[in-house]
């Protein structure tokens, strides 16, 4: 804890110096405060800075948990319940001479210190913007969108076969967009210390096209198409593939097994999203191929389909930006109030989602059948805009099918997951 505000003393320290003194009018220094966070600039904008922040409070329960032949005999795949504040974060941006840009981002959840975003852009050329730090890697729609914004509580269980290998990394990005399209890019390598438990390690590169044909107040069209490819630290790095009940639980509903002699990941596959007044659909496709050596693969499907609907008339498409080719959260058209009569927004979401890691083998000589296997869910969300600020969320989520594919050290297979529901809510301040 001590290191991490350490860095962020540090930062403020680099950064204030960056504002020039009141001299002139033009360089006075304005401050607010609002749903933005705490914001300082210059009154001609070339200098600006801004601190924020996140706090996600999630508590969850498991129901079904236990398999027929009695309770489930190891820790490791222990459904857990309980409380944990997921997230905890802090972030800080600034502006120098209005094209370049600093971003950094801290995580103190889960009694440790993370460094999320940490990166320099550059944003002089007309609708473009070069970044080079730890940041996202432009690939899933879900993945990339923030935590804040999105209508579950939980990533849909096929993105666990895509943040293995895309998620936060260091690299340089460009971003380019135009009135009606955009695209990013970029080469990567290894994430920054606290994250390499979850990824990877090697280096790769992404790319994602969107095109927007419809882009308006309250109707949205994106369509998208996105390939990435990802190579291990070493030609026979062993990789493995699961997913999760929930965040703070050890139980893995499906796990692929050790895949030996890794030589190189390729994912590809299209999104989409349409938004129409209250009502949005929105879904993306996966496809790995795990490329091993002496010349076999491995091929994992996953896709997910969702749609949310606003009880209180908000649309979606409202928040939605082409800069960054994504959602931002609803926005209340009355914020709640005892006093002033208003609601907040109300909105109501069911997603189904789909992940095989049982099928495509190729084997070759000594090669043997993987266990991993498939797992279809689907979760229901419903989820309160009191402002701009503040969101609470009820998720539940059901695993409708597992396979028999996957079984792990203890001889439990996955059959015994099917029918296991959990129960989660969450309280969201951030600003």
């Amino acid at each position: 804890m001590r290191y991490g505000v350490g860095l962020i003393l540090a930062a403020v320290i680099v950064a204030l110096p960056l504002a020039p003194t009141a001299r002139a009018e033009d360089d006075a220094l304005e401050i607010t405060l609002g749903k933005g966070g705490l914001r300082a600039q210059t009154a001609d904008g070339q200098f600006k800075f801004k601190f924020g922040g996140r706090v996600h409070a999630d508590g969850t329960i498991h129901a079904g948990d236990q398999p027929a032949n009695g309770p489930l005999p190891t820790d490791n795949r222990t459904a857990t319940d309980g409380v944990e504040l997921r997230r905890a974060r802090f972030h800080m941006k600034a502006t120098v001479y209005e094209d370049y840009h600093w971003v950094g981002q801290i995580d103190f959840a889960d009694n440790k210190t993370a460094v999320k975003d940490f990166l320099l852009g550059y944003t002089g050329l007309d609708g473009v913007k070069l970044t080079v730090g730890n940041q996202k890697q432009p690939y899933s729609l879900a993945l990339e969108m923030s935590s804040n914004d999105s209508p579950f509580v939980e990533q849909p269980i096929d993105v666990s076969l895509v943040s293995r290998l895309l998620d936060r990394a260091i690299g340089g990005r460009v971003d380019a967009n135009g009135e009606n399209w955009f695209f990013a890019g970029g080469f990567y390598g290894d994430g920054v210390a606290a994250q390499k438990d979850n990824q990877v390690e090697g280096f790769g590169a992404a790319a994602k096209w969107v095109y927007a044909p419809v882009i308006e107040e309250d109707s949205l069209v994106h369509i998208g198409f996105r390939g990435a490819f990802r190579r291990p630290e070493t030609n026979n790095e062993a990789i493995s593939f699961s997913t999760e009940t929930t965040h703070m639980s050890n139980y893995n509903p499906v796990l692929s097994g050790t895949i030996e002699d890794v030589d190189g990941v390729v994912l590809f596959g299209p999104e989409f999203a349409l938004a129409c007044g209250p009502f949005s659909i929105f879904g993306e496709y996966n496809r790995a191929i795990v490329l091993r050596r002496p010349g076999n693969r491995v091929n994992f499907d996953a896709f997910h389909v969702g749609a949310t609907f606003s009880l209180t008339g908000e649309s979606r498409a409202a928040s939605y930006t082409i800069e960054s080719a994504e959602f931002k959260r609803l926005k209340p058209r009355r914020n709640f109030s005892l006093k002033q009569g208003g609601s907040g927004a109300w909105e109501v979401g069911v997603r189904y989602a789909y992940l095989d890691l049982g099928r495509g083998i190729m084997p070759s000589s000594g090669d043997t059948e993987l266990p991993g296997g498939m797992e279809q869910a689907i979760s229901i969300a419903l989820n309160w805009y009191l402002n701009h600020n503040v969101r609470v969320m009820w998720n539940y989520r059901h695993i409708l099918e597992t396979d028999e594919g996957s079984t792990d050290p203890a001889g439990v297979v996955n059959q015994e997951a099917a029918g296991l529901s959990m129960f989660t809510t969450r309280v969201q301040f951030a600003f």
